[in-house]
C-alpha cells in the first residue's frame, strides 16, 4: 500500500506544485478530490485504493472508517 500511498502523493504535489508555478491562485482546499477505479476491480482491490488514497488526500480522516468517504458508483455511457 505504501507504493500505492506514495505515487497518489507524488501526482497530488505535482498538480499543486504545476498550479502554484502557474500563478492560478488555487490550491488544495480549493480542489475536489476524486479518484476512480475501474467498475470491474473486486471489492477488495477498491478498498486497497480508498485506504491508500485516504492516506494521502485526507490524512485527518484516518481515525475514521474508509466507508465515510462519499462513494460514487460507477458511470454509465449511453
Amino acid at each position: 500500500m505504501v507504493v500505492f500511498s506514495e505515487i497518489i502523493k507524488y501526482l497530488k504535489q505535482h498538480l499543486l506544485k504545476l498550479l502554484e508555478t502557474r500563478g492560478t491562485g488555487v490550491d488544495n482546499k480549493d480542489i475536489h478530490w476524486v479518484l476512480t477505479v475501474p467498475a470491474i476491480w473486486s471489492d477488495s482491490a477498491k478498498q486497497f485504493m480508498r485506504e491508500a488514497a485516504q492516506k494521502v488526500i485526507f490524512p485527518k480522516l484516518l481515525k475514521r472508517s474508509c466507508r465515510e468517504l462519499q462513494v460514487i458508483g460507477p458511470l454509465t455511457v449511453e
